[in-house]
């Protein structure tokens, strides 16, 4: 995992990109995390793909940080970013988080799903025509 006041993995399997995070975050942690984010779709470019979000902890976002996403959101989605399943787990303010990711996604015109099972969230990804090429990825991300 990387740090700066957040923590994320990212890895690309298929056209799914599963980003786990831990926050809160502020503005430099996700500034670097978009960093690294657009490295790893860069194969993706011009063809569809989705995210799956793992969300751990208080992952809220300061104000800045949440400008910052909302906008990398906007970039992802022009990169061919069309499917978002974010899954929210063990979070004593898993409402507040819901809300803020939901603010964060609502104009970007995503198919975008919130669940509480990640294994859940993954059989809609790939009910939503996506592929995923590791079959143990979910335990591999813990």
């Amino acid at each position: 995992m990387n740090k700066a006041h957040g923590e994320y993995k990212l890895v690309l399997s298929g056209n799914i990109m599963f980003t786990v995070a831990l926050g809160p975050w502020n503005a430099e942690c996700v500034d670097s995390f978009m960093q690294d984010y657009y490295q790893l779709i860069l194969p993706l470019h011009g063809s569809r793909w989705g995210n799956l979000i793992i969300l751990h902890g208080e992952s809220l976002l300061i104000p800045a940080a949440e400008y910052l996403l909302a906008k990398a959101v906007m970039i992802s989605v022009s990169q061919g970013l069309t499917d978002v399943a974010i899954v929210l787990s063990n979070s004593s303010v898993q409402t507040s988080t819901e809300a803020q990711f939901l603010n964060v996604y609502k104009s970007s015109g995503l198919n975008l799903r919130t669940f509480q099972c990640d294994t859940a969230a993954l059989a809609w990804l790939i009910q939503q025509g996506l592929r995923c090429d590791d079959g143990k990825i979910l335990r591999n991300l813990a």
